[in-house]
């Protein structure tokens, strides 16, 4: 996921290296029920820092809604590797 749709702007004053980084992870980027984690978190009530950045319990609650992705990933890419090494 990501914090904001800033993430992927070229509007202002982006070079090459940044356009290359952006075009590359683009299609990798997921939403959190089709918001940003930023969107998220206030939609959710989440306490936001003075500078726009969600607090600890956010970033909690967050991972509880990643954790059965990201444990599905890593249990597939280490039964991919254990298979590849059989």
């Amino acid at each position: 996921t990501y914090m904001d749709k800033l993430i992927l702007d070229q509007q202002w004053n982006v070079d090459f290296g940044v356009e290359i980084l952006q075009d590359k992870c683009k299609d990798k980027l997921q939403l959190m029920n089709n918001q940003t984690f930023l969107e998220w978190s206030k939609n959710n009530n989440y306490q936001i820092s003075d500078n726009w950045h969600p607090l600890e319990e956010a970033h909690q609650a967050a991972a509880e809604y990643w954790s059965p992705k990201v444990r599905t990933l890593l249990n597939s890419s280490a039964k991919e590797i254990y298979n590849a090494f059989k």
